[in-house]
């Protein structure tokens, strides 16, 4: 019996080792793509709480592997939103390149439900310099009605916008229109 039981202990620091390297492995599937530390206006920084409001579990949205940034001057970001709610032009959610493709192709790479917004019309604006920000590689999501996004590598820009606070940390916005044009 006594042998037994020690041949037991011996398994159990293996099995604890396995388990902890699998939920690691898990954590890692599920993002595609990396983040850059390195990107012109941008400083990297360690705004957690940031982080925290950005990041998303796999099938919620939002993004996936992140990094928190401060801008050190003005970087020039693009939003594609909903017209038929004009009030989401200065939303928390950009990109760094303008959009491009099809509006199917567009709300795929970037795990955005048609619910969500019709995606149709073109903002571009500058980050004000000091904005704190995330970049992140866009997660997964689960719409309504089987829509479903897988992550992807597309990098996501949150800046925390809230325009009922009064808190906008974009300037210099120009409506590009329609999108996408003709």
């Amino acid at each position: 019996m006594l042998m037994k039981l020690k041949k037991a202990l011996y398994f159990v620091p293996l099995v604890l080792l396995t388990a902890c390297s699998h939920v690691g492995v898990q954590q890692a599937d599920y993002c595609v793509g990396t983040v850059h530390s390195s990107v012109a206006g941008l400083r990297a920084d360690s705004g957690d709480k940031l982080l925290q409001q950005a990041k998303g579990l796999p099938g919620k949205g939002g993004v996936c592997a992140a990094q928190a940034f401060v801008a050190v001057e003005p970087v020039t970001v693009y939003r594609l939103y909903d017209s038929s709610r004009p009030w989401t032009a200065q939303g928390a959610w950009w990109s760094m390149n303008r959009p491009s493709g099809t509006r199917e192709s567009y709300r795929a790479q970037n795990a955005i439900c048609k619910e969500w917004s019709q995606i149709d019309r073109l903002v571009v604006c500058k980050i004000k310099p000091h904005t704190e920000l995330v970049l992140g590689t866009t997660q997964s999501v689960t719409c309504s009605e089987n829509e479903t996004y897988p992550a992807t590598g597309d990098i996501q820009v949150y800046i925390p916008n809230n325009a009922r606070e009064n808190k906008i940390y974009v300037e210099d916005c120009e409506d590009q229109g329609v999108w996408p044009a003709g």
